[in-house]
């Protein structure tokens, strides 16, 4: 029993190793041949857009906040609010 165990288990394993079965079980099949090509293409699209991106200028004089450079808020100005407060650094009196 031992000896045509020996025998069955060789001939499996000389099955399993043939050459022309490791180069078929290495082919890739064609629909993951496409997804890896179009991740690439994705992958250089979005390190593009990052190099496009990183080169626009971010300074705060390039935005349009809809406010004056001498504010010192830097906030946006909200339409319908009065423009002087009672918490204004001026030292024209006491707003108290």
């Amino acid at each position: 029993v031992n000896n045509t165990k020996r025998e069955l288990h060789n001939v499996f394993i000389a099955n399993l190793y043939r050459d022309d079965l490791f180069e078929e079980m290495l082919q890739e099949p064609a629909e993951i041949a496409v997804k890896r090509k179009r991740c690439r293409e994705l992958l250089r699209a979005y390190q593009q857009a990052y190099r496009d991106l990183d080169e626009l200028p971010l300074e705060a004089e390039t935005v349009e906040w809809g406010h004056s450079s001498s504010e010192t808020t830097g906030l946006p100005k909200i339409r319908g609010l009065p423009t002087s407060s009672m918490y204004s650094t001026s030292s024209s009196g006491d707003n108290i």
